[in-house]
């Protein structure tokens, strides 16, 4: 099965989700707005890794989805309602690339649907869009970590150091 073909599925709430990755073209045009969005909160989202067992794997295995997911849901407050809209939408809805599991059926995910499924829970569209950010740009943090060496321990090793009294 092709890349594009396999999905990684994940539950958001009380419903299960499969999440294509972008066709390369849909990825590039979107990772400008991605970037700028995620660079402000690399650091904390670090924090909230494992890396013990070496930071490619930690990406995958060992994100902690309850101490990242409140810093990308503040990366998304810095932006206007209308770009934040916007942007979820076009990670969400348009590129087609999401099928959830709604009345009995595994279904493309539609705006009919979405709106069906997060009504009163609208927190959860965020918790999706982190979800598709990290099958999708999940190499963003990979990438950073190889850069920099050992970024994310030594941003650890400074986030959970105490100042010692002379």
């Amino acid at each position: 099965m092709s890349k594009l073909q396999n999905p990684i599925e994940v539950t958001v709430g009380e419903n299960k989700f499969y999440i294509r990755p972008f066709p390369a073209f849909k990825a590039v045009n979107l990772s400008a707005e991605v970037v700028k969005l995620l660079a402000p909160v690399t650091g904390p989202i670090l924090n909230a890794i494992d890396t013990k067992g070496g930071l490619e794997s930690a990406i995958d295995k060992d994100l902690d989805l309850d101490k990242a997911l409140p810093e990308f849901i503040k990366a998304l407050g810095n932006l206007d309602g209308d770009d934040c809209e916007k942007l979820l939408r076009r990670l969400i809805i348009e590129p087609k690339t999401i099928a959830v599991d709604f009345n009995g059926q595994t279904v493309q995910l539609s705006e009919d649907i979405l709106n069906e499924i997060f009504a009163l829970n609208t927190q959860n569209i965020f918790v999706l869009a982190f979800h598709v950010i990290k099958v999708n740009y999940g190499g963003f943090f990979t990438s950073l970590g190889t850069r920099f060496g050992s970024l994310a321990e030594k941003f650890k090793k400074t986030q959970n150091s105490t100042p010692t009294e002379n």
